[in-house]
């Protein structure tokens, strides 16, 4: 049984195997390496020592400007404070060993994108917290960066200070950040007498174009004679055998028009976004006049669990919309 957002899973062969990621220079990339434990628990002590290890490294190589700032002293005279790059990494290494490891790599990524270089080289001494709130705090809320964004940074900002208070007894306060300003507009919504009479003039327009279309070119092949159910799901059929699996529902047909609307609900799966583009695009380019309406396109397995955890996107796209296929009824006597 697999530990989601811990990579421990249980191997066939009876042992529990932990994976964790780290990037090969020779490769070029990130790749996979595992630990094994006869139990559960040992495959997560050594999935910690491993990730507190990478941890340590990522420490190590901090850039030598900071290395030499950190030998310097402060403007005010003195050398004391430790620097808030080697206070966030010995917070890294802790909350890869107390929390799960997306939620390390999340704070890990906030980190490296948005505080390691402003305020990493910046040293935690009493005088620092002007400082740092003029780099991390006051900027954020003129950047281009959205508030849930902003609120993130802020607090794995002030966790980090709150680690270096524990254990170096810094005295700086938590950042501040100023709230941001939205505008909130009344949301305006349809009622249902207003929504009939807007599809009712949606479709009366689709209609008279349709009619306007068979006028002037009657072939059957434009729109095809009712009733063509059969031939349609032949078609539907056809196109969708290339996807990982799909459903089909179809609604009930109106058949008091002369063009007459045959819709279908849809559902499918493929294994990568450009084979679910050539899906819909062969059905866009059917054989029968047809329209899609309502599309919607989303990942597969854990699609927005965690925006910063790589390790549970796969690769499927699911679809999912309605197919109108348009068919024609002779009025009685023609």
């Amino acid at each position: 049984m697999a530990r989601h957002g811990e990579n421990i899973r249980k191997r066939n062969d009876g042992r529990w195997e932990g994976r964790y990621k780290v990037f090969d220079e020779g490769k070029g990339k990130h790749v996979y390496r595992s630990v094994y434990g006869r139990d559960y628990g040992e495959a997560k002590e050594k999935l910690s020592r491993a990730r507190l290890g990478l941890a340590r490294q990522g420490m190590e190589k901090e850039p030598a400007a900071d290395a030499e700032s950190g030998s310097r002293k402060d403007a005010d005279g003195n050398g004391g404070g430790i620097l808030f790059s080697q206070a966030a990494g010995e917070w890294l290494a802790e909350v890869s060993r107390r929390r799960k490891y997306s939620t390390y790599i999340k704070y890990n990524a906030i980190y490296r994108a948005y505080l390691a270089d402003t305020v990493g080289p910046c040293r935690l001494s009493p005088g620092a917290a002007q400082e740092l709130n003029r780099l991390s705090g006051a900027g954020l809320s003129e950047s281009m960066l959205s508030p849930s964004t902003q609120k993130s940074i802020v607090c794995v900002a002030n966790q980090i200070l709150a680690f270096a208070n524990r254990h170096y007894q810094t005295g700086i306060p938590p950042l501040e950040r100023k709230a941001a300003t939205m505008k909130k507009k009344p949301a305006a919504t349809f009622s249902r007498a207003e929504q009939a009479a807007l599809l009712g003039c949606l479709y009366d327009r689709m209609e008279k174009e349709l009619e306007e279309i068979f006028a002037a070119n009657p072939d059957p092949l434009s729109i095809p004679d009712y009733d063509n159910l059969k031939p349609v799901m032949f078609e539907l059929n056809s196109i969708l055998a290339e996807t990982d699996n799909y459903t089909l529902t179809f609604g009930t047909v109106d058949t008091s028009e002369s063009i007459i609307r045959r819709g279908i609900s849809m559902s499918f799966t493929c294994g990568s976004y450009d084979s679910a583009k050539g899906v819909l695009e062969k059905l866009h380019d059917s054989s029968y006049r047809c329209m899609l309406d309502n599309l919607n396109v989303s990942l597969g397995s854990y699609s927005r669990n965690n925006f910063w955890d790589e390790d549970y996107y796969d690769n499927s796209v699911v679809v999912s919309g309605n197919i109108v296929f348009f068919e024609y009824q002779a009025a009685q006597g023609d």
